[in-house]
This record gives structure tokens, sequence and C-alpha cells, in this order.
């Protein structure tokens, strides 16, 4: 009799011992499955973030620099700016920008410029060479110029500092907002 219990104790102690490695195991894979989903998710955010920052927003045709969608730039720009921006400007307003850095005449700076709806405020974005047009600068501030309508606009220097034009109004006040530190100089 004692015989019997101890191997109904022994059998049941190795059933309860197979049975916990079972769920370690379906434990470990549910993990797996979970580990690599966010994963996938991660990458597909990462994806899209990066397929955002690289859209194409502009391109050369016939010598000029030109907006490439439209309503896509205008999405985008959405996008990176703040419900109060977004409500102020005046979306029609896009349009690019070629002047000469501030500090380096031979070097030509292209922005991305939008205006608010008074005309008193105007914010650029710069704009990266690619092979097959121009995106924004994922490295680059986005300067914002206030104050007035005439004079105020922004500017750049080499190193991707940005700066405001000086209002043509006698008694007009421009100020700056500059968003995130540049890593990267104008590309030569």
């Amino acid at each position: 009799m004692k015989t019997t219990k101890k191997a109904s104790l022994l059998l049941v102690l190795c059933l309860l011992f197979l049975y916990s490695c079972e769920n370690k195991e379906n434990k470990q894979s549910d993990n797996k499955a979970k580990t690599e989903s966010s994963t996938d998710t991660e990458m597909d955010t990462k994806k899209s973030a990066k397929k955002e920052q690289e859209m194409i927003v502009a391109k050369m045709d016939k010598g000029k620099i030109v907006l490439t969608n439209k309503k896509e730039v205008v999405s985008m720009l959405e996008k990176k700016m703040t419900a109060d921006q977004v409500s102020r400007m005046d979306m029609s307003s896009l349009k690019i920008d070629v002047s000469k850095a501030t500090d380096n005449e031979k070097i030509e700076v292209v922005q991305l410029i939008i205006s608010s709806k008074d005309k008193t405020e105007k914010t650029a974005y710069l704009l990266k060479r690619r092979a097959n047009g121009y995106d924004v600068s994922a490295t680059a501030t986005t300067v914002s110029c206030k104050g007035c309508a005439t004079g105020c606009n922004p500017k750049r220097a080499v190193d991707g500092t940005g700066y405001c034009t000086a209002c043509h109004a006698a008694d007009g006040k421009c100020e700056k907002t500059e968003t995130l530190q540049a890593t990267a100089g104008i590309e030569k």
C-alpha cells in the first residue's frame, strides 16, 4: 500500500512538472510573438516617420524650384504645427524662397515659407537637396519671424542658424522664434 501511494505521488509530481514546463514554453512563445509584433509596429512607425521626413516637397522645373504636390505639403506642415499655428497660418501662402546665406553670399539657401493670415508672422522650413528634389531638413531648426507685415522675413546662415530681417516700418519690432538645435549646416 505504501508503494502504491509513493508511485501515485511520484506520477502526480511528474505530471505537474511536465505541465509547468509546457506552460513556460507557451509563455515564452507568447512573449516572443508579442515582442515580434511590437518590433514590427516600431519598425512601421519608424518607416512612416522616415518617409514623412524624406517626402520630396519641391523639384527643379525649367530652372526654378517648384512645389511637387501642394496638398501633400500642406498636410505634412499641418502635422508639424500646433493647432494654434495651423489656425493662424494661410496655407495658400506657401512659397519656395531661394536666397543667399546671411554670412556667405556664394551659398544659396532654399526654404519653404508659410505666412500667417494677417502677414505678420512667417515660418520657414529649411529644404535639403536630394537627388530627385528637395525635402524638409530633419536636422535644421524651424524659424518663425513675427511682428510686422513688411520685412521681418526668415533668413539663414551657412550653419543653418536662423535670422529675421528688420521690419520696414520704423516702429515695428520683429521677434524670432527658433525651434530645435541645428545639427547640420547648409550643404554647399
